[in-house]
This record gives structure tokens, C-alpha cells and sequence, in this order.
């Protein structure tokens, strides 16, 4: 079973106490083996992914998977520690047909989920507010379903203060249209990533995100009509 190992916690948790260049260079070689188990995991969900998504042709699920470095652009940051403290990843859905992704965090202190649209386009966050705004019981219908809260909660995402520009503030989907991202996220504690359930859990709250991703993409793939772009 693909998991990480406690040695890689206990890695990242010095790190958050001694993110320097001096420290990492003496262990570069636990960065090394921390960074190839999240290949591993990164890999095993990616295939999981792939195998529960009902997509027959081999790959044409997930578009993008990423293991982000673990060195920090501090160029226009006031924190100019030089290292992430924990080993992200996500993996983005084929487009133009399947839009969205799911994202990973293992930290010392929290194992962190989260998926949905993070910056939609202009003009694709301008359409999927248009498409709200036609059928204001659609979203809800999808999200606030007792199986699919259970799972993820209610929806985050940064959000206008008032409604946006075109829409009446009485709209009736107006909470909606405020969003500027579509984000949902859970945690768990950090021991999770070293069981062998590790996996498994998060491909199984992945799939629950399914019903969401696949709203958010046919508003993205029709027209108002519902006719195919």
C-alpha cells in the first residue's frame, strides 16, 4: 500500500523548525527519499483516479499531475524562508472536456484536501455566473446534498463583498454569484498519511467531489440553452 513514512513526517517537521539552506544541505538525502514516496503517491492516485472515473480510454481522465517543488519563490514575499514544510501535489482533470482538479498537502501538522476551481478565467468564472444565475437551483441541488456535505462541507473560495457587476443584490443566487473561486477542502491529522488507508481515503473523498466537478463542467461546456460549446 502507498503511503509515506514516518521518517518523511519527521523530516518535514524539522524543516518547519530549521528552513535554512545550511540545515537542508547536511539532509538532502531525507528530502530525496520524502520526495520519492510522494512520487509514489502522487502516481498511485493519479491511477486510482483514472480507474474509478468511468472514462474507458486509458489516460483521458486526468490531464495534469504535479508534485510541486520544494523550494520557495520568495521573490515578492515577506517570508523568505527558502523551503516548503510540506510535500503538496494535484492533479487536474483532461480538459476541454473535464475541467477542475484535486489538491494534496502533507504537513507536520495536517494532512490537507481540497478541490474545485481555484482562479477561474475571466470570462469562464463570467459564464459559470451567467449559468448560475439562469437555474439558481441547480448548484445547490449538487452541493448541499446531505451525502456530499457530509464529505466536503460547505463551499469556500474568496468572494466579492457585494453582488457582482450586472446582478441585482436580490438576485436569488446572489451568495453564488459572489464566489471568484469554487473551493472545497477538508483536513485530517498528519498520521493519516502514514496508514494504509492513506490512499484509499483520499481517492475516496476525491470521488465524492465527482457530482460537483462534473456540474461546474457542463455550465463551462453549454450555452445557456444547454447546447454544447
Amino acid at each position: 500500500m502507498t503511503h509515506f513514512s514516518k521518517a518523511t513526517l519527521t523530516f518535514l517537521r524539522q524543516l518547519s523548525r530549521n528552513n535554512n539552506r545550511e540545515w537542508f544541505g547536511k539532509h538532502k538525502d531525507r528530502y530525496l527519499a520524502a520526495q520519492a514516496e510522494a512520487k509514489s503517491v502522487l502516481e498511485d492516485i493519479e491511477h486510482r483516479l483514472e480507474r474509478d472515473s468511468g472514462v474507458k480510454t486509458p489516460g483521458a481522465y486526468i490531464g495534469n499531475a504535479k508534485l510541486y517543488r520544494i523550494y520557495r519563490d520568495v521573490r515578492f514575499s515577506k517570508n523568505k524562508t527558502p523551503y516548503n514544510t510540506a510535500l503538496r501535489m494535484y492533479w487536474g482533470r483532461k480538459q476541454p472536456d473535464l475541467r477542475g482538479g484535486y489538491y494534496l498537502s502533507v504537513s507536520p501538522s495536517e494532512v490537507f484536501l481540497g478541490g474545485g476551481f481555484w482562479n477561474p478565467e475571466r470570462e469562464d468564472l463570467q459564464h459559470i455566473r451567467a449559468q448560475i444565475a439562469a437555474a439558481p437551483a441547480e448548484l445547490p441541488a449538487v452541493i448541499e446534498k446531505k451525502a456530499f456535505v457530509k464529505v466536503w462541507g460547505e463551499m469556500k473560495g474568496e468572494q466579492l463583498k457585494s453582488s457582482p457587476r450586472g446582478y441585482d443584490k436580490d438576485h436569488p443566487a446572489v451568495e453564488q454569484l459572489r464566489y471568484k473561486q469554487f473551493l472545497f477542502s477538508k483536513t485530517y491529522p498528519s498520521t493519516l498519511a502514514t496508514t494504509e488507508d492513506f490512499v484509499s481515503t483520499v481517492v475516496a473523498d476525491f470521488g465524492a467531489l465527482h457530482p460537483f466537478l462534473d456540474h461546474m463542467t457542463y455550465l463551462l461546456r453549454h450555452d445557456l440553452n444547454g447546447a454544447p460549446l
